[in-house]
């Protein structure tokens, strides 16, 4: 309920070390989690004394600054890499990290930048691959979700627009999740552009796994 949502608000700006988080991301094994600070451009490393539970988390084990305006966040599943999605910007741009120890952000580098056109998005929310790699989904200032093919699994460089999926919500769509076998499709929306201050999760099964275009509501 929303007295809830209110107290675990409050949980996160207490234990996260900011009120500002924007995406975030869990190691497979659910005993870390990765937040996205927009404000102060940082992403922290949290360690959880029970996995997916983030009221156990313990500390934060380590703390990096990321590309100005780094929003979405998400991990390579072997922990390798990570990608940050930028806001605020006149394309679509991703910034791909690699990581020399999987999962530990100590020693990091930023690999390269891609900029991804011929999709109409003026700016980036966040970001959704396929359990595969083959698939990359955007979120940008409106209601739609952008959808890319990689050529190669993972790689960025080799994508090939596909199109896009207006969910006609009339909310600007900020986190994105897809379920692992690519048939269940979730997302939130920016509380800013409703008429109500309340955050929604919107759930929809997809027919047709990944294909976002045969996207169908459930609530």
């Amino acid at each position: 309920n929303k007295q809830d949502s209110e107290n675990l608000n409050d949980y996160l700006s207490d234990n996260f070390g900011s009120d500002s988080l924007f995406g975030f991301d869990f190691k497979p094994d659910g005993n870390m989690i990765y937040t996205v600070d927009y404000v102060e451009d940082k992403v922290r490393q949290f360690e959880l004394s029970s996995s997916w539970d983030i009221r156990t988390i313990k500390e934060c084990v380590n703390t990096i600054s990321s590309v100005d305006g780094d929003q979405g966040i998400r991990f390579k599943p072997d922990g390798t890499k990570f990608w940050g999605i930028k806001w605020n910007s006149n394309d679509v741009i991703i910034y791909e990290y690699d990581l020399m120890e999987p999962w530990n952000l100590t020693g990091y580098t930023l690999n390269t930048t891609h900029t991804l056109g011929d999709d109409g998005a003026d700016t980036g929310r966040d970001l959704h691959f396929s359990s595969d790699g083959r698939h990359l989904y955007t979120t940008a200032n409106d209601d739609q979700i952008y959808h890319w093919v990689l050529n190669t699994p993972w790689d960025i460089s080799t994508n090939s627009y596909v199109g896009k999926k207006d969910f006609a919500t009339s909310v600007i769509i900020r986190g994105l999740h897809i379920r692992s076998d690519g048939r269940k499709l979730s997302f939130v929306q920016d509380t800013s552009s409703a008429n109500d201050t309340d955050a929604k999760l919107y759930q929809y099964k997809l027919t047709t796994a990944w294909d976002i275009t045969t996207a169908v509501f459930e609530h």
